[in-house]
C-alpha cells in the first residue's frame, strides 16, 4: 500500500491561498492584508481514498490551549517559528500521525510512502527519519527537487479545490467584516473544507490517474533542465528491505503483498 504525502501553505486572513513549495497559481484574490503569519497543513492520502487527519504548524513558540477547542481529536497541532515544517516537525507527524494511523490499515508487510524530500524548508531525509521508518517497515521515496509540478498529484488536483475552499470562507469572514482570522479561526474553518474538498472519490480518481501517468511524467523529468536529479530512496531502507525479504523466504515467512 502506497501514501503520498505533502504540505500546503496557507496566509490565514487572506483570501489568497498559497498552497505547496511549486505551486504558483491562485485564482483567489487577497481582499486584506491581515494577519501575514504563516500556517502549513501536512496532508496525507492513499489510493483507496483514504485521507489522514492533518499536521497543522503554526508561527509561533508555544502551545496556546485555545487550539484545542475545536481541533479534531485526531489532528495534531506543531509550531516553528515562521509556520514551515522542519526536520524535526517531520519525524513528528511520522511517529504521530502516519504510524499510528496506517500501521492498522496495512495490507502486507510494507507501507510505501511518497513525499518530497528536499523542500526549501527542510528535507525528511534524515537519519532519525529513515532509522523510524526502518523500524516500522515503511519505505520512504523522496521526490527530487523541483518537481512536485510533474509527480505530486495532491500538488495539482486536491490543493487546488482545498484552496478555494477555505478562500471562500475567508472571504465570507471578510464580508461580515471580521478581516483578522487568526490561529483559533484557522482552526474552525480548516477541518471542513479538508474534509470536503479530500473525498474519496476524488482521491481515487487523482491517484488512478496519476499511476497512469507516472511513467510519461518520468520522461518529462528526466528531459527537464531544473531538475539533474532522480528518487531518493534511503540505501539503507533498501539494504534493509532485501536483507528482511531474504530471511522471510529462508524461513518460509514470507508474506503475500498487493
Amino acid at each position: 500500500m502506497y501514501w503520498l504525502s505533502n504540505g500546503c501553505g496557507f496566509k490565514p486572513s487572506t483570501a489568497k491561498v498559497v498552497c505547496g513549495s511549486e505551486t504558483r497559481q491562485s485564482h483567489a484574490k487577497a481582499l486584506q492584508p491581515g494577519n501575514r503569519e504563516w500556517v502549513t497543513a501536512i496532508v496525507t492520502v492513499n489510493a483507496v481514498g483514504w485521507v489522514l487527519p492533518a499536521q497543522i504548524i503554526f508561527a509561533a513558540v508555544k502551545h496556546q490551549s485555545l487550539w484545542y477547542h475545536e481541533l479534531p481529536e485526531e489532528y495534531v497541532i506543531s509550531v516553528s517559528n515562521n509556520g514551515w515544517t522542519t526536520d524535526q516537525l517531520g519525524v513528528e507527524w511520522l511517529q504521530k500521525l502516519f504510524e499510528p494511523n496506517t500501521a492498522s490499515q496495512t495490507i502486507g508487510r510494507y507501507r510505501l510512502l511518497i513525499m518530497d524530500g528536499h523542500g526549501p524548508h527542510g528535507s525528511h531525509a534524515t537519519a532519525e527519519f529513515d532509522r523510524f521508518c526502518m523500524e516500522k517497515k515503511i519505505i520512504p521515496l523522496y521526490m527530487p527537487p523541483h518537481s512536485s509540478h510533474l509527480l505530486q498529484p495532491l500538488d495539482v488536483s486536491c490543493f487546488s479545490p482545498l484552496k478555494r475552499l477555505y478562500g471562500q470562507k475567508v472571504q465570507e469572514q471578510i464580508q461580515k467584516g471580521i478581516y483578522s482570522v487568526g490561529k483559533e479561526d484557522f482552526i474552525h474553518i480548516y477541518p471542513a473544507v479538508h474534509q470536503q474538498s479530500l473525498s474519496s472519490l476524488n482521491i481515487q480518481w487523482l491517484c488512478s490517474n496519476w499511476l497512469g501517468s507516472f511513467y510519461s511524467r518520468e520522461s518529462s523529468l528526466k528531459d527537464s533542465k531544473d531538475t539533474n536529479t532522480t528518487f531518493h530512496i534511503s540505501q539503507q531502507s533498501i539494504l534493509w528491505c532485501r536483507s528482511n525479504t531474504r530471511q522471510s523466504i529462508s524461513t518460509g515467512t514470507a508474506e503475500e503483498e498487493d
